[in-house]
């Protein structure tokens, strides 16, 4: 939790300066289908198998926080281009 949501939300945090002033700012948390609730929900699927408890449940709190600083930032119109994508390789 302190690497995936903690240190991500308090590095965001602190660049968030620097994104207001950009013409093009940006923010993108990557993301892994571990961390996905619909995916990994039923046992037809392919991670169903994978019980990383603990980084499975920070990937998933990574998701909801890129949600809700999608939401604020919008709210705020604090990103001149859009908002905060979660990406999965």
């Amino acid at each position: 939790m302190e690497t995936n949501v903690v240190g991500t939300l308090a590095v965001t945090q602190s660049m968030l300066p620097l994104l207001r002033k950009s013409g093009a700012g940006r923010i993108v948390n990557l993301a892994t289908t571990l961390g996905s609730l619909s995916i990994n929900g039923g046992p037809s699927s392919p991670c169903y198998e994978a019980r990383l408890i603990g980084y499975n449940a920070s990937r998933a709190a990574l998701n909801m926080l890129t949600m809700q600083l999608a939401a604020e930032l919008r709210r705020q119109r604090a990103t001149p281009k859009g908002t905060p994508l979660s990406a999965t390789p």
